[in-house]
């Protein structure tokens, strides 16, 4: 494997990147003093809370309490690995939605002197570009600095490179998530046809519900401090599951089993290998794979009254609806539309369910539901209504040269 071939096909890769979200079109050489600083800052800051909280340890003179944040910060450590290879998997899911429905970003320049080794290496690290290594800088130096006031080194430096694999793990994860959208996206093509684009359009919205479940779930007051105790302690109940070996590694560390230790640190090693093996072979199997094309059918064409015409809609204003909902699931920039109504729905029921801390009284449940049920909606039509009359671009001159009349059009788009 050549090494440099890698490190040149990830500067590729995050170039491409933004490029194909449309940022700095036309400025391909660019400045990284700024993502030094970014990397840097996140490495000042992760110092900063490792010395507040070792000095607010240092300063605690009861020895309960003492042991008690001892205890803790042994759970933190316990599950952060857990914890870094879900939000590794999140974000880096997060950076192929922004990438769907772009051919180019899934096909590699085959005809380059590269390995497929070297190109699944080099697409996963690209993946951990950015957040994902501002957020393992910052808990690193936190998790380095703070272990000194505790007298936990061997331990944080355990921790240290268990959250290295599992972001490495999460982000193979990826991968092969990436390579079998690849090969489902045309296999859901050929099978249903213009089905697939409302597949590939409830799958994402699945995905980011429970992406905001998780993320509400994390930062939430009381909420997180459970979602940590629970992972902490379903590592030892699912101890078959490999993603949950790498917090193995650090309970058997910290419970002095040494030998338990070595076989689950192996074990993780081999399953990351076999992972990244079975990512290589899909990537050299389908990583080329052209979707087949929808053929049209042939015979007489014979106009039908469809849904929208039924609704009272003339043929002009149905043709404008069909086309405004194509473009409804393939518009990357209307993907953060989509994720308001669903921050209003989520946030109301998870307070109903009492994930915040208490439940919603009796008296609330009818403002609540009427929230849930009419804020989103009308949300929702307003801002998709306006930006889709105003996203038009160039081809708004086709709306000038139909026989399309001002009610019609406001009529359509925000139908």
């Amino acid at each position: 494997m050549n090494w440099k071939n890698v490190l040149r096909l990830i500067s590729v890769d995050i170039k491409a990147g933004r490029l194909i979200r449309g940022q700095r079109l036309r400025r391909y050489r660019e400045r990284k003093i700024f993502q030094y600083l970014l990397y840097g800052g996140a490495c000042v800051l992760g110092l900063a809370i490792g010395i507040g909280a070792g000095n607010f340890y240092a300063g605690v003179a009861d020895p309960e309490l003492k042991t008690l944040f001892d205890q803790g910060a042994r759970s933190l450590f316990l599950s952060f690995p857990s914890l870094v290879l879900i939000f590794g998997v999140v974000f880096t899911m997060m950076g192929q939605i922004q990438r769907m429905g772009v051919r180019a970003s899934l096909q590699p320049p085959y005809w380059l002197p590269i390995t497929w080794e070297e190109h699944t290496l080099a697409s996963t690290l690209a993946n951990l570009i950015g957040f994902p290594s501002v957020f393992l800088i910052l808990l690193s130096s936190a998790i380095a600095t703070v272990s000194i006031y505790l007298e936990q080194l061997p331990l944080a430096t355990l921790t240290i490179f268990a959250l290295l694999a599992s972001a490495f793990l999460a982000s193979t994860t990826t991968e092969i998530f990436r390579i079998l959208q690849v090969r489902l996206t045309g296999a859901v093509y050929k099978s249903t046809g213009k089905a697939a684009v409302w597949v590939r359009f409830l799958g994402s919205m699945l995905f980011l519900i429970v992406f905001y479940v998780v993320w509400f779930a994390f930062t939430s007051g009381a909420g997180s401090i459970a979602l940590i105790e629970a992972v902490a302690g379903a590592q030892q109940a699912v101890w078959f599951v490999p993603y949950i070996w790498l917090g193995m590694v650090l309970a058997a560390f910290v419970s002095g089993l040494l030998v338990q230790t070595v076989i689950f640190s192996l074990a993780s090693l081999l399953f990351i290998l076999i992972l990244f093996y079975v990512a290589v072979r899909l990537n050299a199997r389908f990583g080329l794979y052209e979707p087949p094309a929808i053929t049209v059918s042939r015979g007489v064409y014979a106009p039908k009254v469809g849904f929208l015409g039924k609704l009272g809609f003339s043929s002009l204003e149905a043709a404008v609806m069909r086309k405004d909902l194509k473009a409804f699931t393939r518009r990357r920039e209307l993907m953060y539309v989509f994720i308001t109504p669903l921050v209003f729905i989520l946030i109301p029921l998870m307070q109903y369910l009492g994930l915040y801390g208490g439940p919603v009284p009796p008296e609330g449940s009818r403002f609540l539901l009427a929230l849930i049920l009419l804020v989103p909606g009308a949300t929702m039509a307003t801002i998709l209504g306006l930006m889709i009359i105003g996203e038009e671009g160039e081809s708004v001159w086709l709306f000038f040269s139909s026989p399309i009349t001002a009610r019609g059009l406001v009529k359509c788009k925000y139908a």
